[in-house]
C-alpha cells in the first residue's frame, strides 16, 4: 500500500507553539510597551477620564437650570444654565482632544510594533512545527515561469486565474477592488505553493417608492494558492477536484464514490481517471484526511474551498479574512497581554489554514 503522510492537529500545534512563538511576540509588544509612546498614550488616557467625569456636574447643573428657567422664562436661571452649558462644551472638547491623542498614541505603538515584528521569521518557525521540511519564504522566491507561478513584474497571477478559481459564492458579476502580491511556501524542498488575497466587491442596487436609487456593496476576501507541481513524476500525475465548482470543471469531471461514505460526503471527489483516484485515495488516505477535516476544520478561518489538480498545477481558493497571511496588529494598541493575543491568535490561524489546506493533497501523497 502506498505511503500516507501524517498529519497534525491545532491543539497539538498550539502547545509547541506556546513554547516557541507566542514568546517572541511577547519580547516585541513588550518592548514597544515601554517606550515614551505608551506613556503619552497613559497620560493622555488619563487625562481624558478627568476632563470627562468633571463634565458630570455642569452637565447636572445645566439640565437643572436651563430647561426650568427656559419653561418659567426664569432670567437668572436661563443664564446661569447657558454659562454652565458653555463649561460642559470647553470639557467635552476638551476631553476629546486628549482622546484623540491618546489614540493617535496607540495607533503609532500599532505601527511600532508591525515594523519590529519579524514576521517572515515567525511565519517560518510556525510552519516548521507543523511540518519541518516545510519552508516559508513569503516574498523572498524568485519565479521563473508565470505559468506555474505568478508574474514577476506584478507579484501576482494572471488576473483571469482569480476570476476562473473564484469560489461559486462570489456572484459572477463581482470585480476585483485589490489584490495582494504573492506568497510562498516551498513544499519539501520541491514543490512552491504561491498565494495571493483578493478583494471582490459585488453591487446590488435598490429603488424606494419615490425612484430614489442606491446601491448595496457585499465584499468578498477571497483566497487563490497555486502549486507547481512540474517535480511530480508524469507517471503520477492527474487531474480531480474536491467539493466541486460551478466555475470550472475541466473535462467534465465526474463524481468518484470510494469506499469510505464519510470522506465521500465531505470532499465530493470528482475526476476521469477513478483507476487513479483509487490508487491515491487508499483507505487509509480517505480515513486520515476524514479525521483532519473534522477534528480541525473549526479550527480554521477559511470556508467555501475549492480544489482542482490539473496534472502539474493545482489551484485552490477559499473565502479568508481580510488579510490573510499577513501578520495583523490591532489598530489600535491599547494593552500588551491583548495586542499579544491577537497578534498571536491571527498568526495561528492563518498559518494552519494554509497547512490544513496543502494537507489536503499532502496526506494523500499526491506530490512525494
Amino acid at each position: 500500500m502506498k505511503r500516507v503522510a501524517d498529519y497534525l492537529n491545532f491543539s497539538d500545534f498550539k502547545n509547541e507553539a506556546d513554547e516557541k512563538l507566542l514568546p517572541i511576540i511577547k519580547d516585541v509588544v513588550q518592548k514597544q510597551f515601554s517606550t515614551n509612546e505608551y506613556s503619552l498614550y497613559q497620560k493622555n488616557k488619563k487625562i481624558a477620564i478627568i476632563v470627562a467625569l468633571c463634565t458630570i456636574l455642569p452637565l447636572i447643573i445645566t439640565l437643572a437650570t436651563l430647561i426650568p428657567g427656559l419653561m418659567n422664562s426664569n432670567g437668572s436661571a436661563t443664564l446661569s444654565g447657558i454659562v454652565f452649558l458653555g463649561i460642559t462644551v470647553i470639557l467635552i472638547i476638551v476631553a476629546s482632544v486628549y482622546n484623540g491623542l491618546r489614540l493617535k498614541a496607540a495607533h503609532n505603538i500599532s505601527k511600532s510594533i508591525l515594523f519590529n515584528i519579524n514576521k517572515a521569521d515567525l511565519h517560518l518557525k510556525a510552519i516548521n512545527i507543523l511540518q519541518p521540511k516545510w519552508k516559508f519564504l513569503g516574498s523572498e522566491y524568485e519565479c521563473d515561469n508565470p505559468r506555474y507561478s505568478y508574474d514577476k513584474s506584478t507579484r501576482k497571477f494572471q488576473r483571469n486565474e482569480y476570476y476562473t478559481y473564484r469560489p461559486s459564492v462570489v456572484p459572477s458579476d463581482a470585480y476585483i477592488a485589490d489584490i495582494s502580491n504573492c506568497q510562498t511556501i516551498v513544499i519539501d524542498d520541491k514543490y512552491p505553493a504561491h498565494f495571493s488575497n483578493a478583494h471582490w466587491i459585488y453591487e446590488t442596487q435598490t429603488a424606494d417608492g419615490r425612484g430614489n436609487r442606491t446601491t448595496q456593496e457585499t465584499h468578498f476576501y477571497v483566497t487563490l494558492l497555486k502549486i507547481d507541481a512540474r517535480y511530480l513524476e508524469s507517471r503520477h500525475r492527474t487531474s480531480f477536484m474536491y467539493f466541486g465548482s460551478k466555475w470550472y470543471n475541466p473535462a467534465g469531471m465526474k463524481s468518484i464514490k470510494l469506499e469510505n461514505n464519510d470522506f465521500n460526503r465531505l470532499f465530493k471527489l470528482q475526476s476521469n481517471d477513478e483507476m487513479k483516484m483509487r490508487m491515491l485515495f487508499t483507505p487509509l488516505a480517505m480515513e486520515n484526511m476524514s479525521n483532519m477535516w473534522n477534528r480541525n476544520y473549526s479550527s480554521t478561518n477559511i470556508r467555501n474551498i475549492s480544489v482542482s489538480a490539473q496534472n502539474d498545477i493545482i489551484y485552490m481558493s477559499f473565502l479568508s479574512p481580510a488579510g490573510f497571511g499577513l501578520i495583523d496588529v490591532p489598530k489600535f494598541a491599547k494593552d500588551p497581554i491583548r495586542t499579544t493575543n491577537f497578534i498571536y491568535s491571527d498568526i495561528l490561524k492563518d498559518i494552519f489554514s494554509l497547512y490544513f489546506l496543502l494537507q489536503l493533497v499532502y496526506i494523500p501523497n499526491y506530490l512525494y
